[in-house]
């Protein structure tokens, strides 16, 4: 005997104490199943390839490539000025001094002195530049009149980056 009840919606099997469940009524509720998840007749799509809910293959590699990141690092040679060459000009790049807080502070000079940054665009902090290919750092070592600078280069520091594609 099937179930004396039925689900809502399904219209499935739901058996109460004295009911005796036959594998017929277990091959209908998956055959009610498997059509409900597939393709329905009409051509309404099922949840897995709802357009809504879910994103297409498309869009998700056009998110990918729009919001990639890559990572690296560099040990610093201790000039002035320093390309870091990737390849494509990054959206957005962040640089960071291993083991070292992102700002330190000389006390004889009481000069800050920058031991990360960030760059955006065509700005960013103090050090930091973007570029067609890249992007560039710098490490100051004489006073700075503005009580700041970028240590963005120390010679044998090694310092690792996070930058947006």
């Amino acid at each position: 005997m099937s179930s004396t009840l039925k689900t809502n919606h399904y219209n499935l099997n739901s058996w109460i104490g004295l009911d005796k469940p036959k594998r017929e009524d277990f091959n209908y509720d998956n055959q009610r199943i498997d059509g409900a998840l597939h393709t329905l007749e009409t051509g309404l799509e099922t949840h897995q390839g709802d357009g809504v809910a879910h994103i297409t293959a498309a869009e998700r590699a056009a998110w990918q490539d729009k919001l990639s990141l890559a990572t690296g690092s560099y040990v610093g040679d201790g000039q002035g000025n320093r390309a870091i060459t990737l390849g494509y000009k990054p959206k957005a790049v962040l640089v960071f001094q291993d083991w070292t807080p992102l700002v330190t502070c000389n006390f004889p000079t009481s000069m800050a002195l920058a031991n990360g940054g960030i760059a955006i665009g065509e700005g960013g902090t103090s050090g930091m530049t973007v570029f067609d290919t890249g992007f560039s750092v710098m490490e100051v070592t004489t006073t700075n009149p503005a009580g700041y600078a970028p240590r963005l280069n120390t010679k044998g520091a090694t310092y690792y980056y996070l930058v947006l594609k």
